[in-house]
């Protein structure tokens, strides 16, 4: 079966044009086949090691991280925003003082997916997370708090401020010591330059069916929402952790409630 998994892989990889790949496939919670295919846009071979850059899966990464401060009784997914980011502004006032943890966990928050993709156009690679949350006072909510599902990286943005502040350190490194670490994801970074050293591929842009390298580049300010690279395998560690409850080799980095509380469905939508 993993032979025809390959094979199908391979053929619709020469189909779109994809440079390079990889995959890894968890069976009751072991790793049982992992591969890479092509190459990395730099001229190596792609291996189920090789890191990528994993863009927007970074987002659940902030949510663990949410999940495991609110284990730990450092928050209240139900409290305001404001209770740690005290000077948290939107152009509503009185939806800057409603808008809670969960909200943003859920993505009914209210902000607009374009404000969201205006955060990353607008990015600047010196600015902070707290610099980007200071930023949203004039942002105007898309829809009323909590009435409906609508994807947007303003959300992840305001909890990688929300850990950062409650816990004096960066959500880099944050999420390396209480998630990347303990799960062992050793092709895991928050850094590109060190992940760039470390084989991780180039970027690359469907134009016209054809694949384009570009320079992608990296913000910190937007690390918590996707700046994230990492492996085909490290993936597999990441969602064996799921799949076993929030434990891998023994380790446990969230409770079994704690986990089936993050994948139950938050909307109708």
């Amino acid at each position: 079966r993993f032979e025809r998994i390959d094979q199908y892989v391979s053929e619709q990889m020469s189909g779109s044009r994809i440079p390079g790949a990889a995959l890894a496939v968890v069976e009751a919670g072991v790793v049982v086949h992992a591969k890479g295919f092509g190459t990395d846009g730099n001229g190596n071979q792609v291996a189920a090691d090789t890191p990528f850059w994993i863009g927007s899966n970074t987002k659940s990464i902030t949510a663990l991280a949410v999940m495991q401060l609110a284990e730990a009784g450092e928050l209240d997914l139900d409290a305001p925003v404001r209770d740690y980011l005290p000077a948290f502004r939107l152009a509503d006032e009185a939806a800057a003082s409603q808008l809670t943890i969960r909200h943003l966990l859920n993505q009914t928050s209210g902000f607009s997916r374009h404000d969201g993709l205006s955060a990353v156009v607008a990015a600047d690679a010196g600015d902070s997370i707290t610099d980007v949350v200071a930023g949203m006072a004039d942002v105007e909510l898309n829809r009323p708090i909590g009435e409906s599902f609508e994807y947007a990286n303003m959300n992840s943005v305001v909890l990688g401020a929300v850990i950062e502040a409650l816990t004096g350190t960066t959500w880099q490194d944050y999420v390396q010591e209480r998630i990347l670490d303990p799960l062992a994801m050793a092709n895991t970074y928050t850094d590109k330059d060190i992940a760039a050293a470390n084989g991780l591929t180039a970027t690359h842009r469907s134009f016209f069916g054809f694949p384009i390298q570009t320079d992608a580049g990296h913000y910190p300010s937007l690390a918590p929402t996707g700046y994230v690279y990492s492996s085909a395998n490290d993936m597999a560690r990441y969602l064996t952790m799921y799949l076993d409850g929030g434990i891998v080799d023994g380790r446990r980095v969230l409770s079994a409630a704690g986990i089936t509380e993050m994948l139950t469905p938050a909307t109708n939508e």
